[in-house]
């Protein structure tokens, strides 16, 4: 196996979360689950029912203990997002409260209503035009794979957890 082969291995034991806000949201977030996952050979978890890669929790509480243990957030955002509590819960705790600064990709619909500003000015991110997501889907594996690969920084005050290989 290549050098090049043993990184993207490396790269598949990682945990990516994946976060949506909002009914047209989680349509393009389950597109994009399963593209990822065909294509791209990456390890997700959604909070969606009825997907391989579905993580059986009801309650938020119990959701974002689980993206805690996650190696990284892939938010997806449309229009509707900025109104969902639970969205804004799931990256603001991925941002700002993990042990490590979590990375946060966001996937944007460009020109959406309402958008955290998070999203916006504070992570890494790829932009989709209304209708045409799933022809991210190289780009959002790449920035997930670039964002895994950066150094974390360790948040003083909390204990560092192990890292999943």
């Amino acid at each position: 196996m290549t050098r090049n082969g043993l990184v993207e291995y490396a790269l598949t034991k990682h945990r990516i979360f994946v976060a949506y806000g909002g009914t047209n949201a989680e349509t393009v977030a389950v597109d994009m689950v399963k593209c990822l996952r065909r294509k791209k050979n990456l390890r997700l978890f959604i909070a969606t029912p009825g997907l391989k890669e579905s993580i059986d929790l009801s309650s938020e509480d119990d959701i974002l203990k689980f993206e805690a243990n996650c190696d990284a957030l892939f938010a997806v955002s449309t229009d509707d997002s900025g109104d969902s509590p639970k969205f804004r819960d799931e990256v603001e705790q991925a941002k700002y409260h993990s042990i490590y600064q979590m990375p946060v990709v966001g996937f944007l619909k460009r020109n959406a209503q309402n958008m955290l500003l998070v999203l916006e000015t504070g992570c890494s991110r790829v932009k989709f035009d209304n209708g045409k997501h799933k022809l991210k889907c190289g780009d959002a594996a790449r920035m997930i794979r670039q964002q895994l690969r950066r150094p974390q920084i360790v948040n003083a005050r909390q204990r560092l957890r192990r890292r999943s290989p």
